[in-house]
């Protein structure tokens, strides 16, 4: 649903989505447990929090399970309030990553185009922390635009908001995305 850059989700399979319900995933887990012995659940949806609500009832109901819960593919952090938090870690979270991508209010919003502010960042780490959950962080180096100082405010924001391991990627332009198109036409 939003327009980050580096994104070809839209122009591959739109920019809508979809939810599948709750009770259908709930049914699936049962099955999954007693069938299989299901102890780790992995959502590779980096919008899992995006309906905030669903989100908050998927995590209580997923908590009576006792599993642990994953999203390898991060989430955005807009989303975490401490409601959510304390949902999370009861649901079976130890570890969530956090796609923030820049600690550079320039690149994330005119460059990237991630309707996400710094400030917005220390405050959900700590929280997350708070609730006992180990704090990944996704960051995107060597977009265009990008400059020394912008990967500088990157390292002093990990620094400043004790994010607990961060991982880095080169921006790469993926066919069907902007940055696909800017690097071609450049």
């Amino acid at each position: 649903p939003f327009k980050c850059v580096f994104c070809a989700e839209p122009s591959l399979h739109g920019a809508t989505m979809r939810y599948i319900d709750v009770d259908v995933i709930i049914d699936h887990v049962e099955f999954l447990i007693e069938k299989y012995g299901l102890n780790v659940l992995t959502f590779y949806d980096d919008q899992l929090l995006l309906h905030t609500e669903r989100a908050k009832e998927l995590f209580r109901r997923l908590a009576p399970f006792n599993i642990r819960v994953e999203a390898p593919n991060g989430v955005t952090l807009a989303y975490i309030d401490d409601e959510m938090a304390y949902l999370m870690k009861q649901a079976g979270f130890d570890t969530i990553p956090l796609a923030i991508e820049s600690g550079s209010d320039f690149v994330l919003n005119k460059v990237i185009k991630k309707p996400l502010k710094v400030k917005k960042v220390k405050p959900v780490v700590e929280l997350l922390q708070r609730n006992g959950i180990f704090v990944q962080a996704f960051f995107v180096i060597g977009l265009p635009g990008e400059m020394d100082e912008h990967r500088r405010e990157t390292l002093d924001l990990i620094q400043d908001a004790d994010v607990d391991w961060s991982g880095f990627s080169l921006a790469t332009p993926i066919r069907g995305s902007e940055l696909y198109t800017i690097c071609k036409e450049k």
